[in-house]
């Protein structure tokens, strides 16, 4: 085998397209290969003529008139080089690379060079042009900083300890990380962070080692089949969108919005004769120069449900507005509608949508789904009743909200997650007087009442697996919501 010239780039793109990791080392990177040969094609090729001598000398020319020599057989075929060594976490070290438009990167030091320096930040090879680095600092290795972080901590600082433990659980060094649980643990053998962040690490390392593994057979000797690729998550659109904004305008306090020439036709001629609707000719004109707002009133008191989808709303209402940043972003994103809660396999038949969280479509389609969701109580007065996950008319007792309360002061407590690998559930408010639960309320209220009839048709999404066997979560029971008592 001979080495030729190398497209660093497209390695990279063609190890991250097949989903496969990268190792990283001082100067280098390459994929972490899932079977021997995968990609050596990329680098390598075989020697099809005379190995060049390291000495640089040409070899020499054979005499014309020489006999030609007798063939020989062909040798065998060397053989691809085996997948490269996982590289040792404790080993590597991250660089901090000031650029030269006053940006700064910190990652994992993947590979520099003459042309350019590449980090890894969150997993993503990061290049560098070097024309426009100003300076590069190289921070100790893992090791290095572990020894540092550990020389100066109070033996019995569990609180510090426990940091150091999760920052070794980031750069993969789960072997120290559990050591110093272990010590935590001997302080104060009930710590619930110790415990949980123990669970996890000892079962993120068992991923890490399972996947570092060649693929191989099922137990019954045939490899297993390839999983089917879910079907996308069906999303609201443009119009979608713009129809909820209609329906949820707070007219003494409207949003940037506008009514086109042709919607106030239509509702002039849809609706002629009502005593609403002008009909002197100076009257029918002035109806052209009302204000937006003016206009959405009219229709609204003359439920010209057909000519809603005409007005086009520039932006969020206030009640919108509140749930995108005291809710979605606050909250929900981040808590709710996670890979491990709501937003993965294991969402039941709660499913949310967790990419792109400040979008418009992400942000309308997971309102639309809690807006629509029902459960049954599991305790209380209304134990066994369906009820909507939003309690608009009290906003406190919203099983949305609390579901996220500790248990014994829940009316909706939320069910044991007691799953291998996962930490266990975490209430996200203190108590009714969190500020963000005390902002949620404040969004419910801010809804538009009587709830009205979106009119829109869309089928939530059901998650691409079925959860594993577990305590059952009360949305299991949901139902299809009640007609809305709308007076739009």
């Amino acid at each position: 085998m001979r080495s030729v010239p190398c497209n660093y780039a497209a390695v990279v793109a063609a190890a991250i397209t097949a989903g496969l990791p990268l190792i990283s080392g001082e100067h280098s990177a390459l994929p972490l290969f899932s079977s021997a040969g995968a990609l050596a094609g990329v680098c390598y090729q075989p020697e099809t003529g005379p190995a060049a001598d390291p000495s640089g000398e040409q070899p020499a020319q054979r005499d014309p008139a020489a006999p030609a020599p007798t063939p020989t057989a062909p040798s065998t075929p060397e053989l691809a080089a085996p997948p490269p060594a996982a590289p040792n976490p404790a080993d590597q070290r991250e660089a901090r690379v000031q650029m030269s438009d006053g940006r700064t990167f910190t990652g994992l030091l993947v590979e520099k060079n003459a042309e350019m320096v590449i980090l890894r930040i969150n997993n993503i090879p990061c290049p560098c042009p070097m024309k426009d680095v100003v300076k590069i600092d190289l921070l100790p290795t893992n090791q290095e900083r572990f020894e540092q972080y550990k020389s100066a901590l109070d033996p019995k600082d569990v609180k510090n300890r426990l940091n150091l433990a999760e920052w070794l659980r980031s750069v993969e060094m789960y072997s120290e990380a559990l050591t110093e649980l272990q010590t935590v643990l001997k302080i104060d053998d009930a710590n619930p962070q110790a415990r949980d962040l123990k669970i996890l690490i000892e079962q993120q390392s068992k991923l890490r080692d399972a996947a570092r593994k060649a693929p191989g057979v099922g137990p019954d000797g045939k490899a297993p089949e390839p999983k089917e690729k879910p079907a996308p998550f069906p999303l609201l659109t443009a119009d979608q969108i713009n129809q909820i904004r209609v329906y949820e305008i707070n007219l003494a306090d409207p949003p940037r919005m506008s009514v086109p020439r042709d919607a106030i036709t239509k509702l002039m001629e849809q609706f002629a004769g009502d005593p609403l609707i002008p009909v002197s000719r100076e009257g029918r004109e002035a109806m052209f120069r009302k204000r937006p707002e003016q206009l959405v009133e009219l229709m609204f008191k003359l439920r010209a449900r057909d000519l809603y989808t005409l007005v086009r709303v520039q932006e969020d209402p206030r009640s919108m507005k509140l749930f995108r940043d005291d809710v979605n972003r606050g909250w929900l994103a981040n808590f709710c509608a996670t890979t491990d809660c709501h937003g993965g396999t294991d969402a039941g038949r709660l499913w949310l949508y967790n990419r792109h969280p400040n979008s418009d479509q992400t942000v309308y389609t997971n309102f639309l789904i809690l807006d629509r969701f029902r459960i049954k109580a599991t305790k209380g007065d209304r134990k066994g009743e369906s009820v909507p996950l939003i309690d608009y008319a009290h906003p406190s007792q919203s099983p949305l909200l609390q579901l996220a309360l500790p248990h014994d002061e829940s009316l909706f407590p939320h069910p044991i997650v007691d799953k291998p690998g996962k930490a266990h559930y975490r209430p996200l408010f203190r108590s009714e007087d969190d500020s963000r639960f005390q902002r949620a309320i404040g969004w419910i209220g801010s809804m538009y009442l009587p709830r009205p009839d979106y009119r829109l048709d869309y089928v939530p999404p059901v998650p691409p697996a079925p959860p594993v066997a577990q305590q059952p979560r009360p949305e299991e029971s949901a139902e299809d919501p009640a007609e809305p008592n709308q007076d739009r």
